[in-house]
Parts: structure tokens; sequence; C-alpha cells
């Protein structure tokens, strides 16, 4: 995200620092002398483009994180509870792929210390247990 827009929308809870930057950056090239918090400048999101591979997968991950959450609820363990170990396992055949990316965040936000494709190699099924996702596209173990 160019900075611009980024100071605009920071304006109203940064008034002076977004007010230094603009004027230092951005009031130099129109040669006028402007402010940040003239109104009409918010940034318009037609201008940015929408990937939405990126959203839905941001959608499962949300979804993953809910249910990891979830199943350590309901075995009355701390949502910082460290796991050995995730499957992730899509119901249907689909374009997931997207959804790798976000494995990194899934990891830090679930304490997981791996999280992979397919199902594990459980041999204590007490420690261990199948979950689904709420909308039904997931399972996890």
């Amino acid at each position: 995200m160019p900075l611009e827009p980024l100071t605009v929308l920071l304006s109203p809870f940064a008034p002076h620092v977004t007010e230094e930057l603009y004027t230092c950056f951005f009031d130099a090239d129109s040669g006028t002398i402007n402010s940040v918090h003239i109104r009409g400048m918010w940034p318009n999101a037609e201008e940015y483009q929408q990937d939405d591979n990126a959203e839905q997968a941001g959608i499962a991950c949300v979804n993953l994180l809910e249910a990891i959450r979830k199943q350590k609820s309901d075995r009355n363990v701390s949502i910082k509870f460290p796991l050995e170990a995730v499957a992730v396992k899509p119901k249907a055949d689909g374009e997931w792929l997207a959804l790798e990316k976000t494995f990194k965040d899934l990891k830090g936000a679930s304490n997981a210390a791996s999280i992979k494709w397919g199902e594990l190699d459980v041999m204590n099924t007490d420690r261990c247990g199948q979950i689904e996702t709420e909308d039904g596209e997931f399972q996890l173990q």
C-alpha cells in the first residue's frame, strides 16, 4: 500500500504526525500548501485491486483457527497450549493452494509446531480427534 493513502487513513488517529508526513513528502509535489485533513481526500476502494483467492484463503484461515480454538476450549486447555501438529483436509476439491500462504500465520495463532495437508499418523487417539470447520469445508486432525 502506498504511503499517501496510509497517511490519510491514519490522520484522524495521529493528526500531528500525519500532517508532518504529508507536508514533507506529498505537499511539495503539488506546489500548493495543502493539508492531509482536507475533506474528500479519503482513498477510493475502487482504485485498489481485489484478490478473490486471497479473500477466500483468509476466510478459510479464520474458520480453521476458530475450529482449532474451539477444540482447545472443549478440552479445557489454554489457547496458548502448544500443538505438535495439525492436519488440514479439504472436504471437496477446490483451489485451496492460496490457503498454504496462511499456514505460517495459522501456526503462530494456534501455537502449532507444524501444519500440513492430509492426515496425521496418530497412534494415540485420546490425544487427537477429528473436527470440522463450521462451514464444513475442512476437517482438522
